[in-house]
């Protein structure tokens, strides 16, 4: 447990904890959107085929789609994106969430999941 401890605290101190946590935070949008797709294709998310996307909403469901699950992990798919791709991935991932929260919840419920959240 020590050398793990130690070595987590190495990179903490090196700076080196950044990227990594970068690309995990970008691979769970990937993630969350393929599984919006999904939700959206099985007829569980009709406010999303009815409203339409905005900017970012289509270059975060864009990237989604061009991932291949069944040959790469999401972690390898974000290892391959040029940086300025991860870099737009992240910038729009807070946008895109809003879209398709707003376009999947009403208010009452919301409120209600954000309340457990916060």
């Amino acid at each position: 447990m020590r050398e793990c401890v130690l070595a987590s605290l190495a990179e903490l101190v090196a700076g080196g904890m950044a990227e990594p946590m970068r690309r995990d935070a970008a691979a769970r949008v990937v993630v969350t959107a393929r599984q919006v797709m999904a939700l959206a294709a099985a007829g569980d998310g009709h406010g999303l085929r009815t409203t339409p996307l905005g900017r970012d909403a289509r270059f975060v469901m864009g990237l989604a789609a061009a991932w291949n699950p069944g040959i790469l992990t999401a972690a390898e798919f974000i290892e391959a994106l040029a940086p300025a791709e991860t870099d737009a991935l992240l910038a729009a991932a807070r946008p895109w969430a809003t879209q398709v929260w707003d376009a999947l919840l009403p208010p009452a419920e919301k409120r209600r999941r954000l309340a457990v959240a916060g």
